[in-house]
């Protein structure tokens, strides 16, 4: 058997550990894992509750409730009330060590993230009273990479987690709990190695709490069972922030900048996986992660409720507060809530909390700038129609503030619109015109139908966007102190509201025909989004999978135009990651900031591997950008491809040349996406005629049949509830992984099917997604009136049918 360097095992201690409802598996683990690994260890835990769900079962475990400390029960309320999570298991955690302690035992307090996967090697030169555990015991390069020393070090030397308490400890435990009722968040226990020297001090055993700061790049080893770390034992490895659903990740928390990747250590990965199986197997709700923790005669203390109770807690304190009594129950606290409070000027009308929640949102204040000279309409209307789905805002919160607020709402806002400038005929495409995204892209495109149609045009480049500004673009002006009658919008509704209300100017839509250019990949339009159509008299769109999604949610015209599609050049560029190579490949382009569950490289990579099982009959290339804006999901895909080489992933802005080569030096492009607004690259790959498989789902259907690429089957399924700006529950397609595996298979042992299949895709998009395609459809749709113009004829009509016939001849 492996042993560290001597040490003995730790014996004759109880375990205790506060668990809160989201923790409840993690204590299941943890007490299986100590019966594993510390036979004969005992263990207590202290169940946190909501206030009136029944303590869970745990096996092998004593539980104890917080009733059972002998805490006064109105502390527990005031607690409650005015703490979140942390702050009330901080401040229960010295009352729950003391009350243990009456029983004479050493305790070892751990906090349910920590996961044992050794023995619990007993430390050297153990404190008479408490032995701490500092975070760090060895410095961390100074660099980029998180944790830092510098944010370990805000969190405090010692790590409350791991604590070693004998039952000589009992003065300390009375001054923390005293400070801890006072203020939870300061990290007292490093103050008691002042205030106790001869009680406290630090135990430093080398395989306890095996952190990220621990790891640093040093691999985990794993021999006959037994896990180790530079030869030491590893007793127990910190877990905090870790997600089953994402055991790719230490800490699921943590989405950038990642100093541990569990792709590079294989052990660290295995671990982390049986621990993700552990917890489901014992319950995990991944609902419980995001679900408020406490309930207090029936009022779901939320952090607004925090928030507005604390401050009230002080007043009290301070002068002797309003009217809340924490004693008389849910009555009286959400009347409290509800009714205007006089020391606050101005959202007074509204009610505490919906008040207090204004206040606390810069992005409300940008939206409904009104609200404190009156104007609440909007703002009661977003609490309605979406704060009480996306929020959380209690629904009998809402009812109170629209019955306080009436007077101000039937007031309504007051008009200070500018006078509208100066209009002549012509067209002006806004949009992001120089960033490599595919909707600057269709910009792009857009700009050269309507020149290609002989259009008075302008344009204007937009460039609020995280993606790289790299396209070289030279703006169209308008004319001398005027502005084009129509404009054509490129920004999607999820960025539109931000551009019409901080970035269009004013006067911007005033007496002119708005149209949005717009590109959205889901089979509902969410009602969240709704506003963005408000400013618009028609929308244009790529496909007839998006017009009529947005149909069923506007009565305003939709209409299909079709999208010029970019043909790669051949190119003499080499790409050095291809190398020379000549096997078949596979291509797939995508961008992380396009929502990585939707592009759904992972399902790619699955059918894929499946495919191939060993490499060296075929190679996957997959092309991406902003990586490093999405480090968590670059880690899960360098995880699922860690063993296989055969897979090369290229994450770099590349040059046209050089993704006009990669595009010709593909086989065949695959996309297992779960939904498109267009499909850009599938097209530009069927353009050179390539083979495509793809998912036979959303905007991609546009230009893909069974004749001319291979349409993947699928199944329709519910949207995850991390993949904004989509909405958790909607539907999107998840592709048959089967038969990608069969397409997949096909293309490369059929050569003439191959040659077919490119033909039949060259001949489509030349016919119907040229410039000269899309300059016919938009002399078609100007030449109509506007929507706010039909009955009147306007220049369009007459002046339309003019630059129709031209473009027409040329």
């Amino acid at each position: 058997m492996v042993r560290a360097r001597g040490r003995r095992e730790l014996t004759g201690v109880r375990v205790c550990s506060i668990v809160t409802a989201r923790d409840v598996a993690g204590a299941r683990v943890l007490v299986a894992n100590l019966a594993q690994h510390a036979p004969g260890t005992q263990v207590t835990l202290l169940h946190v509750g909501d206030g009136e769900t029944e303590a869970p079962e745990i096996s092998g475990a004593e539980v104890v409730g917080p009733e059972e400390l002998g805490i006064d029960p109105l502390a527990l309320m005031r607690w409650r009330l005015t703490r979140d999570l942390a702050g009330l298991v901080g401040t229960l955690r010295p009352h729950f060590v003391r009350h243990l302690l009456g029983r004479g035992e050493v305790l070892l307090c751990l906090d349910p993230t920590r996961v044992a996967v050794g023995p619990l090697e007993e430390p050297h030169d153990v404190p008479s009273g408490v032995g701490l555990l500092p975070r760090l015991v060895e410095p961390i390069p100074v660099d980029e990479l998180q944790p830092s020393e510098s944010v370990l070090a805000q969190q405090g030397v010692v790590d409350p987690g791991v604590v070693l308490v004998a039952p000589e400890a009992g003065p300390v435990l009375g001054w923390w709990a005293e400070r801890v009722d006072v203020d939870p968040a300061t990290p007292w226990l490093d103050l008691a190695l002042a205030m106790f020297p001869d009680l406290v001090g630090y135990v430093r055993p080398p395989g306890w709490n095996v952190s990220q700061a621990r790891l640093l790049d040093r691999p985990l080893e794993r021999r006959d069972g037994v896990v180790t770390l530079e030869g030491d034992v590893v007793s127990f490895l910190d877990l905090t922030g870790f997600d089953p659903r994402r055991p790719w990740l230490v800490d699921g928390r943590q989405t950038r900048d990642l100093r541990t990747l569990v792709s590079r250590d294989r052990v660290l990965g295995e671990l982390l996986d049986e621990h993700a199986r552990d917890l489901v197997d014992a319950g995990h709700d991944d609902g419980l992660h995001d679900q408020l923790f406490s309930v207090v005669d029936g009022v779901v203390v939320d952090d607004v409720v925090q928030t507005l109770v604390r401050h009230e807690v002080d007043a009290l304190r301070r002068r002797g507060g309003t009217r809340l009594d924490l004693g008389r129950g849910g009555t009286a606290l959400r009347d409290w809530l509800t009714e205007p409070d006089p020391d606050v000027d101005g959202v007074r009308h509204l009610g505490r909390y919906l008040a207090e929640l204004y206040r606390r949102r810069p992005d409300l204040h940008q939206v409904y700038p009104g609200v404190r000279d009156g104007d609440v309409s909007g703002y009661l209307d977003w609490t309605e129609l979406v704060g009480i789905r996306t929020d959380g805002i209690p629904r009998w919160v809402v009812e109170a503030g629209n019955r306080l607020a009436r007077p101000a709402r039937d007031a309504g806002p007051v008009s200070t619109a500018p006078a509208p400038p100066t209009l002549v005929p012509g067209v002006e495409v806004v949009g992001f015109l120089s960033a490599d995204l595919g909707i600057g892209q269709a910009a792009r495109m857009l700009v050269s139908g309507l020149e290609k149609a002989g259009l008075p045009i302008s344009s204007r480049t937009y460039t609020r966007t995280s993606s790289r500004l790299g396209v070289e673009w030279t703006d169209r002006p308008a004319p001398a102190g005027a502005r084009h009658d129509t404009v054509v919008v490129c920004i999607n509704a999820d960025m539109l509201p931000t551009f019409m209300r901080e970035d269009a100017g004013p006067g911007f839509a005033d007496g002119r025909r708005v149209i949005g250019f717009w590109f959205w990949e889901l089979d509902d339009f969410p009602a969240s989004m709704h506003p963005a159509i408000e400013p618009l008299d028609e929308i244009w769109v790529t496909s007839s999978f998006t017009a009529d999604v947005l149909r069923a949610a506007t009565d305003k015209p939709v209409h299909v135009l079709p999208l010029p599609v970019h043909s790669p050049e051949r190119s003499d560029v080499v790409v050095p990651e291809l190398g020379d190579s000549d096997v078949f490949t596979y291509l797939f382009v995508f961008d992380y900031l396009s929502v990585f569950q939707r592009k759904n490289p992972l399902g790619l990579v699955a059918a894929y591997t499946e495919a191939f099982p060993a490499p060296g009959e075929a190679r996957l290339v997959i092309k991406s950008i902003n990586r490093a804006k999405r480090p968590d999901h670059a880690e899960h895909l360098a995880y699922a491809i860690r063993d296989r080489p055969d897979i090369v992933v290229i994450d770099r802005y590349l040059s046209r040349g050089e993704l006009d080569a990669l595009m010709w030096r593909a086989d065949c492009y695959v996309s297992l996406h779960r939904s498109e607004g267009f499909g850009f690259t599938m097209a530009e790959e069927m353009a050179i005629g390539k083979p495509v498989i793809a998912t036979g789902y959303s905007g991609n259907m546009e230009f893909m049949t069974p004749a001319n690429s291979r349409p993947l089957r699928h199944r329709m399924v519910s949207v995850p509830p991390d993949a904004e700006p989509y909405p958790e529950g909607a539907s999107w397609a998840e592709p048959r992984r089967g038969h990608a595996v069969t397409a997949m298979r096909r293309v490369l042992e059929d050569a003439e099917l191959r040659a077919r299949l490119g033909r039949e895709a060259a001949a489509t998009i030349a016919e119907r997604h040229s410039v000269e395609a899309l300059a016919r459809a938009v002399l078609e749709r100007l030449a109509a009136p506007a929507p706010h113009q039909e009955g009147r004829p306007g220049w369009r009509a007459s002046w339309g049918r003019a630059a129709r016939g031209r473009g027409q001849r040329d």
